[in-house]
């Protein structure tokens, strides 16, 4: 539903901030004070528990309260940022590893052991290696295709990984592996 009307109805400072108040109508005859900044068009808050003009005192209660929240966002979207620039130098740490033990050309063997020692500073735990044999759970492997009961034979084709925070072990991919054929007589 939209109001009927906006029109801007005073003007404050509050906390350094130039406020415009405006009054709402809507079509069921209620009213509402909206706090917008008057620089950036934004509305810091709506007033609808006011039925009069908001006081001096109200207004700052609401740009305090607005202010605070903006400040816990700022810190919740660095945190984030830094979460995401761990993961983003720790995937680029491996693809440097790749690339420096491919241009020397080491064995797989020799590469496998450098990008599994690398994943394991970093909390990181294989589930299988490819080619291993293991019994199926559906909590740490995924068919390639087909199905399969808990504790079926099956091939690692690719490993997957689990890390620990804390007391917790979070899979964050599967290992994807397939029906094991029966062995050739």
């Amino acid at each position: 539903m939209n109001p009927i009307s906006e029109t801007i109805v005073g003007e404050h400072i509050i906390n350094d901030r130039r406020l415009l108040v405006e009054l709402a109508t809507w079509p069921d005859g209620g009213r509402s004070y909206h706090l917008i900044d008057a620089e950036t068009k934004v509305t810091l808050t709506a007033l609808s528990a006011y039925d009069s003009y908001p006081s001096e005192q109200q207004m700052t209660e609401e740009v305090e309260k607005y202010n605070d929240h903006a400040r816990e966002l700022t810190r919740q979207e660095r945190r984030e940022r830094q979460l995401k620039i761990d993961a983003m130098r720790a995937l680029a740490e491996l693809a440097a590893e790749i690339e420096e033990l491919t241009a020397r050309d080491v064995s797989f063997d020799t590469l496998i052991s450098r990008v599994r020692g690398l994943a394991t500073c970093h909390r990181l735990t294989a589930i299988g290696s490819a080619g291993a044999d293991a019994g199926f759970d559906p909590k740490r492997h995924q068919m390639i295709c087909g199905n399969a009961e808990p504790g079926t034979a099956v091939v690692i084709h690719r490993p997957g990984y689990t890390w620990r925070h804390a007391d917790e072990e979070i899979v964050l991919s599967k290992a994807l592996v397939g029906a094991k054929q029966p062995a050739a007589s």
